[in-house]
């Protein structure tokens, strides 16, 4: 998509952190697109959102998308191509009292995706392959990575599952029926102060691009088992 650049005397600290691995960015309504460079996702969307009661401490969210089938090539293989997919979906979590290890498993609410789509059948091949990438776990271990969820496009925003009512399940069962197009989502937050050009703020900027792009190189490996 092309990218709208607003007039701004200053580069965002992202943009130049990471300048060597993007072909082009913008910014529209405080929210900064980034096309990369030699990346396995096609877009990374990123804003900050403000957490209250916490002064100037924001949430950090990154969004990245990795197009499957777009929706002028969609048929009723790729339909039941999406179906299968959909099992794959799933989320990272900590666990341990003291000792915070970071592990993906299928999703907190499986149990109620499963009660709108009794077809649905979970597949942990994608889980299983995350666990194992040691490296992947480190970074997001030493990163403190709040959030990473791994989903299909399924016609509304991510926001709107966390209050999700009956009619935004029903709608994502009838995508899952008639889906219009085969993309993933890969949705990583995380809490930070600021964002500078320090070095230990570089560090982990380029830490949180690894990881996105680690985890959509393996999604997309695995999504080309199924085609």
């Amino acid at each position: 998509m092309p990218l709208r650049r607003r007039p701004t005397r200053k580069i965002p600290p992202i943009v130049q952190i990471l300048k060597d691995r993007i072909e082009d960015w913008g910014i529209t309504s405080n929210v900064l697109f980034i096309k990369p460079r030699e990346a396995t996702f096609d877009e990374l969307i990123f804003r900050s959102l403000p957490i209250r009661f916490t002064g100037e401490r924001y949430k950090r969210e990154f969004v990245c998308y990795a197009e499957v089938v777009v929706e002028e090539d969609m048929n009723e293989d790729q339909c039941d191509l999406y179906r299968k997919l959909k099992g794959l979906e799933c989320e990272l979590k900590w666990e341990g009292l003291f000792i915070k290890r970071p592990r993906f498993d299928f999703p907190d609410n499986i149990e109620t995706i499963k009660k709108y789509i009794p077809p649905l059948k979970p597949d942990n091949t994608l889980v299983d392959a995350l666990n194992s990438e040691e490296y992947l776990l480190k970074t997001v271990r030493e990163e403190k990575i709040d959030e990473l969820t791994i989903g299909l496009f399924s016609g509304i925003r991510k926001e709107q599952i966390a209050f999700a009512d009956s009619g935004t399940w029903s709608h994502i069962a009838d995508y899952y029926a008639h889906p219009k197009k085969i993309q993933w989502i890969f949705h990583l937050m995380k809490g930070m102060y600021h964002i500078d050009l320090q070095k230990h703020c570089q560090r982990t900027i380029n830490h949180i691009f690894d990881v996105l792009n680690e985890v959509s190189d393996i999604t997309k490996k695995i999504t080309d088992t199924f085609i």
